[in-house]
């Protein structure tokens, strides 16, 4: 599930990005207006893209971790 949610979020993040937000979210206050808000302007989309393939890359390599202790306690 995650190996898909990442290639989903490689193939088209802008879509990716709007529909996480609104699972998470049940109203609109996540949506921003760049005229009133300008954390917008300074967090550009290439930084939530980075963001998330970091937090994709820290919970894959924590499944993997978990994976390999949980052999090595089995073994024993």
């Amino acid at each position: 599930m995650t190996i898909g949610l990442f290639i989903l979020a490689s193939l088209d993040f802008n879509d990716f990005f709007v529909y996480f937000h609104l699972i998470l979210f049940r109203n609109q206050d996540w949506v921003f207006d760049p005229q009133k808000d300008p954390i917008i302007k300074v967090l550009p989309e290439e930084f939530f893209a980075a963001a998330f393939a970091l937090f994709f890359l820290l919970i894959g390599s924590s499944f993997v971790f978990c994976l390999i202790q949980g052999k090595k306690s089995l073994k024993k």
